[in-house]
């Protein structure tokens, strides 16, 4: 981003990985800093998601997507069970 002629010039100091903040079997949070202009680095963090979507979805890396079972109780039907849940 940092040599992108769009995004560079928001930039003072070229995004770097800090390390990495939390790791379970739903996300991976990952910090990065950079030093931006004022009022740029919504605009840029939004950037950053983005192209590491793009990168995700071009090398195959599937994101998790919690799924939850809701029992109905109050059906009266024994066993009867609704999963929930979106597919990404």
């Amino acid at each position: 981003m940092f040599q992108d002629p769009e995004w560079g010039p928001r930039l003072r100091s070229a995004p770097r990985f800090f390390r990495v903040q939390d790791f379970d079997g739903l996300a991976m949070v990952v910090i990065v800093r950079a030093d931006t202009e004022p009022l740029a680095q919504w605009a840029l963090s939004g950037e950053l998601r983005r192209r590491l979507k793009l990168a995700f979805d071009s090398e195959g890396t599937r994101i998790a997507v919690p799924q939850h079972v809701i029992q109905d109780m109050g059906s009266g039907i024994p066993g009867k069970q609704m999963q929930t849940g979106t597919s990404a």
